[in-house]
């Protein structure tokens, strides 16, 4: 971590951040690549994913905790910006990355991320980037506030059953 203020150690700072975002960036395109080539996606996991053929039955807030930053698999809404590493994979991201990237190495205080749990695996809801510099810099794990989604699997006459006047029909009496 950097505390000084002066203009060389600020300098050695953007450097740093630089050099770092560029490498990640260089590795996410390579392995974005050999993921097409051997057919395994390496695309951050959406929560939606997560949810497929479930529906959220409750949430609670869990508060405050420390998360393991390999437990955190993905992304309520920022799916397409980082990979499953959260490597960056959009040029949009640039500029924030850096500006979380300078207060982290600086020491500012930064915001606990805002995580969902489902089962064991957390998406982030607010904080991709404060992920994606964690992680870059070598954090084993960050702080959250963390809420937790129960899930229940869809029925088959949630999931199959037509609607019509807002009643479901069910199976062959509907028809």
């Amino acid at each position: 971590m950097y505390t000084s203020d002066n203009v060389e150690t600020r300098a050695s700072v953007m450097v740093e951040i630089d050099s770092r975002y560029r490498s990640l960036c260089n590795r996410a395109a390579l392995g974005r690549l050999l993921g097409v080539i051997a057919g395994r996606p390496r695309s951050l996991r959406s929560l939606t994913q997560a949810t497929e053929g479930y529906r959220v039955c409750g949430q609670h807030g869990e508060g405050l905790k420390t998360v393991p930053l390999s437990r955190i698999v993905g992304s309520e809404g920022r799916c397409k910006d980082f990979d499953r590493d959260f490597r960056p994979l959009k040029t949009h991201t640039q500029e924030r990355w850096y500006r979380v990237a300078r207060a982290q190495l600086t020491g500012v205080n930064l915001p606990p991320v805002d995580l969902i749990r489902v089962g064991d695996e957390y998406y982030v809801r607010d904080g991709n980037h404060r992920v994606s510099v964690a992680r870059a810099f070598g954090q084993v794990d960050i702080e959250a506030l963390v809420t937790e989604y129960q899930v229940a699997p869809h029925t088959t006459l949630e999931v199959q059953a037509p609607v019509t006047g807002g009643v479901a029909m069910q199976g062959a009496a509907a028809a």
